[in-house]
C-alpha cells in the first residue's frame, strides 16, 4: 500500500471515468436541450422561418399558434423532447436524436432547410463539462 493511496486512486478510476463520461453527457443533453429555448447554439440564432415573418406566405397560411411557436420544436416540441442519452461507457457517451428529421435540421440539406444546430460540441459546452468534471473530481479526492 502506498502511503499516497494510488492503489485506492487506481482500483477506482473504472468508475470515475464512467462517472465523468455520464457528466459530460448530462451536459451536453442539457446544453442541447435549451438550445431550442435560446433558438439557437453557442450565442449564434438560428435564422428565422418564414412562418414567423409577418407578409410572408408561410405566415398568411399558418396558424396563429404556429405564428408564435419555437422554430424548431413547433407546437408539439417532439425534436426537442427526442435528445436522449442512449449509452455511457468508460470510453464514450452517446446522444441521440432519432426523429427522422433531426439530422436535417441539425445539418441542413444544402437547399432550402437551412442548417439550425442544435447537437453540436462548442467551446462554451467544452468549458461546461471541464468546470463540471472538476468540481466532481474535486468532490471525489476531497480536495478544496
Amino acid at each position: 500500500m502506498s502511503k499516497f493511496g494510488f492503489d485506492k486512486i487506481i482500483s477506482i478510476l473504472p468508475e470515475i471515468r464512467q462517472q465523468a463520461v455520464q457528466i459530460m453527457m448530462q451536459e451536453a443533453k442539457k446544453t442541447f436541450d435549451e438550445s431550442f429555448d435560446n433558438e439557437g447554439i453557442d450565442g449564434k440564432k438560428w435564422k428565422e422561418v418564414d412562418r414567423r415573418i409577418e407578409g410572408t406566405r408561410a405566415y398568411r397560411e399558418a396558424s396563429s399558434a404556429m405564428r408564435v411557436s419555437p422554430i424548431l420544436t413547433g407546437v408539439t416540441g417532439r425534436l426537442k423532447k427526442n435528445n436522449r442519452i442512449v449509452s455511457v461507457t468508460p470510453d464514450k457517451g452517446v446522444l441521440d436524436n432519432d426523429m427522422s428529421y433531426a439530422d436535417t435540421m441539425n445539418s441542413g440539406n444544402g437547399s432550402n432547410v437551412p442548417a439550425r444546430p442544435f447537437i453540436k460540441q462548442t467551446p462554451e459546452l467544452t468549458r461546461a463539462q471541464l468546470l463540471t468534471l472538476a468540481q466532481v473530481t474535486g468532490r471525489i479526492f476531497k480536495i478544496g
